[in-house]
């Protein structure tokens, strides 16, 4: 947050966000499960999990809304 202004600068609030391949990672890690099982999850494979982990691909709008609501996340916080 600015000191001067009260308002967060455009890039204090693109730190805020994070990567796809971050919250897939943190979401793996928090519940102790397999790229591959996240991807069984979402419904596609661990390989284009880490496809989207590396950034190498961007899921469909389908997928992405599945990786969404299973990760609890908003779409407002995610760094596209």
């Amino acid at each position: 947050m600015s000191i001067l202004s009260g308002k967060n600068s455009e890039k204090e609030v693109s730190n805020l966000k994070k990567t796809l391949g971050e919250i897939i990672k943190a979401y793996c890690a928090k519940e102790k499960i397999s790229q591959e099982k996240f991807g069984e999850l979402v419904g596609v494979s661990g390989r284009a999990i880490r496809f989207f982990i590396s950034g190498l691909k961007v899921p469909s709008g389908t997928v992405l809304i599945r990786i969404l609501q299973l990760t609890g996340t908003e779409s407002s916080s995610v760094k596209i």
